[in-house]
């Protein structure tokens, strides 16, 4: 009896010692993690009616460097639950980074692979209430406020959509783009109580919403990335009417962006009040040069040089990540134990 209490005892211990050395290696990966590399398209032009390169190069990050799964028109397909699907989001991603090769290479199927995806596209807007939405036919449990109702929408898929559109109608003047890419920035300028995709007061602010949540999400990074699709529009078009939207839209960012900067690092969203993973920091300080380039606006630039800083830091980015555990373990709940094999995956492939 006593040895099966020693080995019961050396048992507990080991496991205890297990769960120790595994938190401390995920510490230390994120701890040292390099974010990454968002940035900025070499030799864009950010007022060119010929669009040409998107913002953020996607070339490595969404085009070459992953396997993709397609359907038989050479269209990714997100894999979820075992499960494929569009994912507007990923879609445009995709195109936007087969584009850029294109555009660097010559390459003639990168080339077909981006005009596939802006083909998807142009035929997939379905008109629900008084507005043209892709749709998200998976639930969406990831992020708090409950987006489990299919479908749902985004307004960072309709900006990053409308970018891929527009950059197949420069490519073709296939009309049938621009029509498209006007029909899915339309329910950015409206408020989400109107069947819109955005928050909207009077006509002063505009915040787009990545995810429709209830309270609003307000994500950073979406509500950018939808922004680049209208200017996109303006610079294509100089419709007078969508160059007041982006200055609305771009002032609303420069009322809000303060509350973005949790001190030591920029925070996701508003609410709830949670703290950008190394990434999407890495993502804050791109998008926001991008606003200072486009709009001269030195806020934008103060911030970005700002939030580069804290990730620079080795203190800041150790206390991220402490910061971030501590909140993941207030939330831990029992459901979250089938997630502990994919988040070994992660912390231990390269």
């Amino acid at each position: 009896m006593k040895k099966i209490r020693k080995a019961t005892k050396c048992m507990a211990l080991g496991f205890f010692l297990s769960i120790i050395a595994f938190v401390f290696l995920a510490l230390y990966k994120e701890i040292t993690y390099q974010p990454y590399p968002t940035e900025i398209s070499q030799g864009i032009n950010l007022e060119d009616a010929n669009l040409g390169q998107y913002y953020i190069d996607f070339t490595e990050a969404k085009y070459l460097g992953k396997k993709v799964y397609s359907d038989q028109n050479g269209v990714p397909l997100y894999q979820i639950n075992e499960k494929n699907h569009y994912h507007p989001v990923y879609i445009s991603q995709y195109a936007l980074g087969a584009y850029e090769y294109y555009l660097k290479t010559g390459d003639k199927i990168a080339k077909d692979n981006f005009l596939s995806c802006a083909d998807w596209l142009r035929d997939n807007l379905k008109k629900y209430g008084d507005f043209f939405y892709w749709e998200y036919t998976f639930e969406n449990t990831s992020f708090p406020g409950g987006l489990n109702k299919v479908p749902w929408f985004s307004a960072m898929a309709q900006g990053e959509g409308s970018s891929v559109l527009l950059r197949a109608f420069c490519e073709t003047n296939n009309e049938e783009y621009l029509k498209s890419a006007r029909k899915a920035i339309e329910p950015i300028f409206h408020d989400l109580s109107e069947g819109g995709i955005s928050v909207v007061k009077k006509d002063k602010f505009i915040f787009p919403q990545e995810y429709p949540t209830n309270p609003p999400s307000d994500i950073l990074n979406g509500a950018i990335s939808s922004y680049f699709g209208v200017y996109d529009y303006y610079r294509v078009t100089r419709d007078p009417e969508i160059k007041r939207f982006c200055e609305i839209i771009a002032s609303s960012f420069l009322g809000v962006i303060d509350q973005y900067d949790g001190g030591y690092w920029s925070f996701y969203c508003r609410w709830p009040k949670y703290l950008a993973t190394q990434h999407y920091n890495n993502v804050h300080v791109t998008q926001l040069r991008l606003l200072y380039l486009i709009t001269g606006e030195e806020k934008f630039l103060k911030y970005s040089q700002k939030f580069k800083a804290y990730q620079s830091s080795w203190i800041n980015r150790s206390r991220y990540v402490f910061a971030n555990h501590f909140r993941q373990a207030k939330e831990f709940s029992w459901s979250d134990i089938k997630k502990i094999p994919q988040f070994s995956e992660r912390i231990f492939s390269n």
